[in-house]
C-alpha cells in the first residue's frame, strides 16, 4: 500500500504544477507592479531587465498544462482514495 501512496502523492504534486506556475506569474507581476490583462502585458522592468516574457510564458504554458495534467491527476488521486477506503474497510476494527 505504501507504493500506491507514493505514486498518488507524486501524481498530486505533478497535477499541482500548472497552478503553481500561474500563481508564481501573478506573484511576480504583483511584486513588480506589472499590470496583467487580456490585452497582453506591458513592459515590466525588474532588476534592470524586462520580465514580461517570463510572466507571459508562465501564464500561457499553465493553461494547456492544466488541461493535460489536472484531470488525470484528479482521477488517479480519487482512485487512490478508493483503494485506501477498500483497504481500511477490509482490515476491520483494530
Amino acid at each position: 500500500m505504501w507504493m500506491i501512496r507514493r505514486i498518488a502523492l507524486a501524481v498530486a504534486v505533478v497535477g499541482f504544477i500548472p497552478i503553481a506556475m500561474a500563481g508564481f506569474a501573478f506573484v511576480l507581476a504583483w511584486i513588480f507592479e506589472c499590470p496583467v490583462s487580456e490585452r497582453g502585458l506591458r513592459p515590466c522592468p525588474a532588476f534592470g531587465t524586462d520580465i514580461q516574457w517570463l510572466i507571459e510564458f508562465l501564464l500561457i504554458s499553465a493553461i494547456p498544462a492544466s488541461v493535460m495534467l489536472i484531470p488525470p491527476a484528479m482521477a488517479i488521486v480519487v482512485g487512490w482514495a478508493v483503494a485506501e477506503a477498500i483497504n481500511f474497510f477490509r482490515a476491520g476494527p483494530p
